[in-house]
């Protein structure tokens, strides 16, 4: 979960719906709801990581984690 200005996105990896695979779970604060799938868990835990940093750098924090403050 990250947080800016009071608003939450949620993001997650989980099993996929149908059995196969997995999926990589993206939604945001209007509730839209963006899935992203592999049947490798690592490919999608490497992709979250890189959303991660993305939403880091755009100002996200996540929820109920210290984030170190941004180099200048």
């Amino acid at each position: 979960m990250f947080e800016r200005a009071g608003v939450r996105l949620k993001c997650e990896v989980r099993v996929a719906m149908n059995g196969d695979g997995f999926e990589l779970v993206w939604t945001n604060p209007t509730g839209e709801i963006r899935v992203e799938r592999s049947h490798d868990p690592a490919v999608l835990a490497q992709r979250r990581q890189q959303l991660q940093d993305l939403l880091k750098v755009d100002g996200w924090t996540r929820v109920g984690r210290v984030t170190p403050p941004r180099a200048l």
